[in-house]
This record gives C-alpha cells, sequence and structure tokens, in this order.
C-alpha cells in the first residue's frame, strides 16, 4: 500500500485484511492491480496504524513531550477513524487521555495549562475532524473536567482556552448547559 511517497505492508496476514479486500477483488480497477496508492492520507499516520493492526503496539509516541505526543494522537485516530481500525481509535483514545492527564498533572501548579503551545496542541485536536461523531474532539469535551486536580484551576484553565478557541468554548458551554439541566430536572 503507497500513501503520497511512502510504502505501508497490507497483505493477507493483516487481521484488517478484510477492510482492504473488497478493493480487490471488486469492480474496481483496482481489483487488477497488486497495490493501491492512497493519496489523501499521511504517511506516517497510516503507517502508524499498519504497524498496530499488525502488532498491536503503537509505536513513534515521545513521552519526554506531551504535546507532540497529543498532536499525533489525533492525527493518528483520524486515520484510524477513517479505515474502521477501532482497536486502533481506542489505543490511540487511552495514549491520548494518558499524556492529557499527566500533562495537566504536571503543568497545573505551575499555570502552564494555558500557553500557547497547550492551547494550539487543543485547538489542533479540536478542528481535526470536529464534524465526526468519532473524532477524538468529542471525546474531548465529553472528558474535559473529569482529570483529577484542582477543579478551579482546571475551569479557569478550560475558560481561558475556551476564549482562545470560541468553537471549543461554545462546545464545552453547550454541554455543561445540557449536563446541569438534567441535574436540575432530576433535583
Amino acid at each position: 500500500m503507497t500513501t503520497n511517497t511512502k510504502d505501508s505492508p497490507a497483505g493477507s496476514e493483516c487481521p484488517a485484511f478484510d477492510r482492504f479486500k473488497n478493493a480487490f477483488t471488486g469492480q474496481f480497477a483496482e481489483s487488477e492491480k497488486d497495490e493501491i496508492v492512497l493519496k489523501k492520507d499521511n504517511p506516517d499516520a497510516l503507517e502508524v496504524v499498519l504497524k498496530h493492526v499488525y502488532h498491536g503496539v503503537l509505536v513513534g509516541l515521545d513521552d519526554s513531550d506531551q504535546i507532540k505526543t497529543l498532536d499525533f494522537c489525533s492525527a493518528w485516530h483520524e486515520v484510524a477513524d477513517k479505515y474502521f481500525f477501532n482497536d486502533v481509535k481506542q489505543a490511540l483514545c487511552a495514549e491520548f487521555f494518558k499524556c492529557l492527564g499527566k500533562y495537566i498533572k504536571e503543568n497545573v501548579k505551575q499555570n502552564y495549562l494555558d500557553t500557547p503551545d497547550f492551547t494550539q496542541a487543543i485547538a489542533r485536536v479540536y478542528f481535526r475532524g470536529n464534524s465526526n461523531e468519532n473524532s477524538l474532539a468529542r471525546l474531548l469535551v465529553d472528558n474535559i473536567f473529569g482529570f483529577p486536580t484542582d477543579m478551579t484551576t482546571l475551569i479557569d484553565t478550560w475558560a481561558k482556552i475556551g476564549q482562545e478557541i470560541p468553537e471549543l468554548g461554545a462546545d464545552m458551554f453547550s454541554r455543561l448547559i445540557g449536563n446541569f439541566s438534567i441535574l436540575f430536572v432530576l433535583l
């Protein structure tokens, strides 16, 4: 399988081969070819997704740079979602939220959460595939206040980030209003 300029192996021994089988056995032009070319995918992201499909591990994550890991998880999640690799998506979600929780825990006391790097990383995650119900951005908004730390600091931080990214702020606000409405009805 070729994406842009990078070749990645994908064959019948791949557990998710059925996802690609139709391209080779159907009535499309690809059925006559030994390989298919995917032009619109991030080649690095597709390679990571395929390596996880083959070997069950995520490669290329950098524990020392959490902002970079957040970006990678988001880009790779988008590719995994496109090709319906649900096990890869679950692994990437777990890694994303583990990394985000670690970053928040390490930086909340120093008030580093509203730095431009962090805000830009959250913006990239939020705008990457936000219209998709399965996107990491939707999960981010669903879980945004669930990290174990001082809630006042966390709300202040997310409010500042919401001001920088108005769409995210509106999404968080509507989610909070929905949660409070349910709570009010229950009372």
